[in-house]
């Protein structure tokens, strides 16, 4: 399980993917790309080929050159390969949409008392942030 989770993933390339930096929710649970990349091979302007990082996760002496490839956005060269680290795959995942008119509602609510949302919650508009706000999140 890659959890990188990009924005219109039928579009998405891997090296894109990279060099925008993008992730999607899964980040607020799993973390960003730059934590799952382990090495990347690039083309440098002038056409010559470069690895950085390798293939397993302690792997890295000195400064990770890699991790400066992650949201150039391709000004300093292409990649034509990453490595990442993968994770194995959650046993349930579920996203659950909540609407309220108080603040006090979701709160009090038995889902946010269970804690069923540990991995992330995402406020679309003001009054969602008010309600996170208010309930101390």
């Amino acid at each position: 399980f890659l959890p990188i989770d990009p924005p219109f993933p039928d579009k998405a390339t891997v090296g894109g993917i990279v060099a925008a930096g993008v992730s999607g929710p899964c980040r607020c649970l799993y973390g960003a790309v730059r934590e799952h990349l382990l090495g990347i091979k690039v083309v440098q302007p002038d056409g010559k080929v470069t690895r950085f990082g390798g293939k397993v996760v302690k792997n890295v002496a000195g400064y990770d050159v890699t991790k400066v490839y992650v949201g150039s956005l391709g000004t300093l060269g292409v990649i034509v390969e990453a490595t990442f680290k993968v994770r194995p795959l959650p046993e349930t995942s579920a996203t659950l949409p909540l609407w309220a008119d108080e603040p006090f509602v979701i709160e009090n609510s038995d889902v946010y008392k269970r804690q069923v949302a540990e991995g992330g919650i995402e406020a679309n508009d003001g009054a969602a942030r008010g309600i996170l706000s208010v309930a101390g999140l």
